[in-house]
């Protein structure tokens, strides 16, 4: 089974439609997919109920973006049957509320460093309800032309940590996003490890009632050694390993499907959700 468990639609930051998302896949030759939209569901949920129209079977899934020790962790969460938990569909309305005025505020500072975006120009990049600051690389494509390497890079710095246009998100510390998907009828998996700038807090973090790894991604840096070595812890401690490429849009590194994810692994995965 070919499957690709780790993808984004215009729901949140992503560049494409549920159903594009859904065309796409299957001209891939992808068996399975999950949408795993940033503090929503919405695309999700929309994906599961049209996925047999197009040959492919979707997981409903969610991203959401905690903090532990200073460092801001992904965390993804499986759904077996649908993610519409009341409990689950109100914290993230309360975290995407939380991100766009989050996203308001870095496109006021960017305003004040020379930037020539406004709040309307960005806010008009989402099609679903949070806006994040991938709009705003989004607005820069669209509406700014002219933008150099040198704007490019001076806009990411600004809103890196450390940034001028920098403000941490923290909806949710980590433990509590955990428990949250486990309350919710969801399975936990640790997204992206290899991105996590302190490596020693990944076993820390594996230590809170996880339910599995992302071993396999697309890393641009050393990708084959940092797969094998997470896909390794995964096994040491019996956990699931997930993996998929983490698609967006024309800012990816890897396009839908491109990352592969062994068969193995996403039979394991399947049986899991049925199990919860």
């Amino acid at each position: 089974m070919k499957a690709d468990l780790h993808i984004h639609s215009d729901a949140s930051d992503g560049s494409l439609t549920v159903e594009q998302i859904l065309t796409e896949s299957r001209a891939r030759g992808l068996d399975l997919i999950a949408l795993t939209d940033h503090e929503t569901t919405a695309g999700a949920q929309s994906a599961f109920l049209k996925a047999g129209d197009y040959g492919l079977r979707v997981i409903p899934a969610v991203e959401l973006s905690t903090h532990f020790k200073g460092e801001e962790i992904h965390l993804l969460g499986y759904y077996p049957r649908g993610a519409g938990h009341p409990h689950l569909q109100s914290r993230l309305a309360a975290a995407r509320r939380r991100r766009t005025d989050l996203t308001k505020w870095m496109v006021g500072q960017l305003a004040l460093r020379g930037i020539p975006l406004d709040w309307p120009t960005v806010k008009q990049t989402a099609a679903g309800e949070a806006v994040c600051k991938t709009h705003i690389y989004y607005a820069i494509q669209r509406y700014w032309p002219t933008a150099t390497k040198d704007d490019w890079a001076r806009v990411g710095k600004d809103m890196c940590k450390g940034g001028r246009a920098y403000c941490p998100y923290e909806e949710y510390a980590f433990a509590e996003a955990v428990d949250l998907v486990r309350e919710t009828g969801g399975l936990p998996v640790l997204a992206h490890p290899g991105l996590i700038t302190t490596k020693a807090l990944v076993p820390e973090l594996l230590r809170h009632s996880i339910g599995g790894i992302e071993a396999y991604y697309g890393y641009w840096h050393d990708s084959a050694t940092l797969v094998r070595f997470f896909a390794r812890m995964g096994e040491d401690l019996s956990l699931l390993c997930t993996g998929g490429s983490d698609y967006h849009s024309l800012f990816s590194h890897f396009a839908i499907g491109e990352v592969p994810v062994p068969g193995e692994a996403v039979s394991k995965l399947l049986a899991a959700l049925e199990d919860l």
